[in-house]
Parts: structure tokens; sequence; C-alpha cells
């Protein structure tokens, strides 16, 4: 991560969505002009502060434990919650799971629906929930410390 920083490329954690928002953050689209189209992909923006803030304040948060215990950690569970569900609508993941709730005739036209047919995307959306699902039940039992290894 440190690398990827200092070089301006964007960074993967454990911490998904602050990855996500992040790099949503840097992303460059053209203006919507008409109602219902979908900007297009400009770039990325080349910038190396957040990710070195992002260290310099994880390194300070040990300093500040004192400090930090005062937050009550509904306020907390409140932000993680928040930036949650506002990162959602990016993630490929959530639309296919909505696609189980739409019928067809009123299906987006995803790029993915193109070229892969609707039961095969079904399918794998459902081997990835019973996936989260494992993990999810795996990181609450004894066996918690091969979640890093799934």
């Amino acid at each position: 991560m440190a690398v990827c920083s200092f070089m301006g490329l964007p960074w993967y954690v454990a911490a998904t969505v602050i990855s996500i928002a992040h790099i949503d953050s840097l992303k460059m689209e053209s203006e919507c002009s008409a109602p219902g189209e979908q900007p297009q992909f400009l770039g990325v923006r080349e910038q190396r502060l957040t990710g070195i803030l992002v260290f310099v304040l994880t390194g300070l948060s040990v300093f500040l434990a004192p400090v930090l215990q005062y937050i009550p950690m509904p306020v907390l569970y409140g932000v993680f919650l928040y930036m949650g569900v506002a990162s959602l609508s990016g993630i490929q993941f959530w639309e296919r799971i909505k696609l189980y709730l739409m019928p067809p005739k009123h299906q987006p036209d995803f790029s993915f629906l193109r070229h892969v047919p609707l039961r095969r995307v079904h399918l794998f959306t459902l081997v990835q929930i019973v996936c989260l699902a494992v993990l999810w039940i795996l990181k609450s039992t004894f066996l918690a410390i091969i979640f890093p290894v799934m």
C-alpha cells in the first residue's frame, strides 16, 4: 500500500468500503447532458496525498487512543454504515443481487448481460453469496484465524 501511495496508484486493503470510496473519488467522468445518459469514463486523477495522509493518520491514531476512546461506538457504527450504503451503487456484486428482484424487462443495460446469459449471471452471483455467507460464519468461530487465507 505504501508503494502504491507514493506512486499515486489506487490501493486495495481489507477495508473494502474505504478502498472503493477512495478509488471512486479519483475517477473522472464526463458531464451528462441528456437524461438517462451514462457518464463516460475519462481517466483517473493523479495524486499521492490521500494515501500518505491515511498512513500518517493511522500512525497518529496509536498516540491518540486516549482521546479516541471518548467517541461513542454507535457514532462509529453509523459512519461506517453510511459509508457502506453510499458505496453500494458502484459495486457490480450489488447490482447483480438487485437483478434477482427485477423483472427482465426492467433490467438496466449492463455490459456483462450483453455477453453472458442471465441464468449464468444468477448462478455466479449465488456462488458469491454462498462464499460470503461461509466467510461470515467462519469469522465468527474459532477458525477466524484462517479468514485471510479465504
